[in-house]
């Protein structure tokens, strides 16, 4: 049914008025089944349709967020909310219209706080994240890596939107990164959320003393107990760090490749991520 509609959706150039009156009615509808698809049904596969014809809706839709958000709504709701906002906000990224959906990114690391990281806890009190190795499902996965990704996109485009957000967005990447339940390039992705919003924004980091400290006692803890070498880690060893010098660029940095063409980069470990991050911290903040 998703699939239709977005074809539909297409051929019409976005000019179907009804569509978002229909996914409005649909999301207060009593069950919550049809809820959860009215919400996805504005994720990715709408999301090009939404970005280009529906700008004029965006209060709109944000309200229909966080109402899906909200703790009133089921937690496969409030997790196919975070999915499709996710969708949203990463196409988003570097345009003035993000802002309207500001309001909403407290929420989203609520949700997958609680529904994904607070279950996998041993420790909740602030210090360094010790967390089960109890299995993560793969939908709380593709929850998570949608709003790791969104969180990215905002940070590299340098989007207001994470301004006033940045402690919370940077504790809820630290306590991805240190969930052990959660697969590798889960956590890989959200160490390169922290290293990206501390180069885009090194001076507000910097001057979050309590931020850093935890930051760095997080990061300096992972190395700790890993056994793992952290030589070359910044990019040798992470491959999301490595995008800009894969072999197509311009960059100077001799790299393997695959044989069709592609880099060979090696698997994230805890000690990688975490000495990559300390390396981008060391190369990004200003110093005192």
């Amino acid at each position: 049914a998703v699939d239709v509609v977005t074809v539909l959706c297409k051929l019409q150039a976005g000019q179907w008025p009804e569509l978002l009156q229909f996914v409005a009615a649909a999301t207060a509808d009593p069950h919550a089944d049809a809820r959860e698809l009215a919400i996805l049904l504005l994720g990715e596969s709408m999301t090009d349709t939404m970005g280009h014809y529906w700008k004029e809706h965006f209060a709109s839709l944000a309200t229909l967020f966080q109402n899906a958000l909200s703790g009133d709504s089921s937690t496969k709701v409030q997790k196919a909310a975070v999915q499709s906002l996710g969708c949203l906000l990463s196409f988003l990224a570097d345009e003035p219209e993000a802002q309207i959906f500001e309001p909403l990114l407290p929420s989203t690391l609520h949700v997958v706080s609680q529904c994904v990281l607070l279950p996998h806890a041993n420790n909740t009190n602030g210090a360094t994240p010790n967390a089960s190795s109890a299995a993560v499902s793969t939908q709380d996965e593709e929850t998570a890596g949608a709003l790791l990704e969104m969180l990215n996109e905002l940070a590299a485009h340098g989007s207001p939107v994470l301004k006033t957000h940045l402690s919370g967005v940077v504790q809820f990447a630290l306590g991805v990164l240190s969930c052990q339940a959660l697969e590798m390039g889960i956590r890989d992705a959200a160490a390169l959320v922290i290293a990206t919003v501390a180069e885009g924004r090194p001076k507000l980091f910097a001057k979050d003393e309590a931020l850093l400290a935890n930051t760095l006692e997080i990061l300096f803890g992972l190395i700790e107990n890993s056994k793992t070498s952290a030589a070359g880690a910044l990019f040798d060893s992470n491959p999301a760090w490595r995008e800009e010098n894969d072999g197509s660029g311009d960059g100077d940095v001799d790299i393997d490749l695959d044989e069709d063409g592609n880099p060979i980069m090696d698997s994230p470990t805890e000690t990688s991520m975490a000495q990559g991050t300390l390396d981008m911290l060391a190369c990004v903040l200003p110093k005192k």
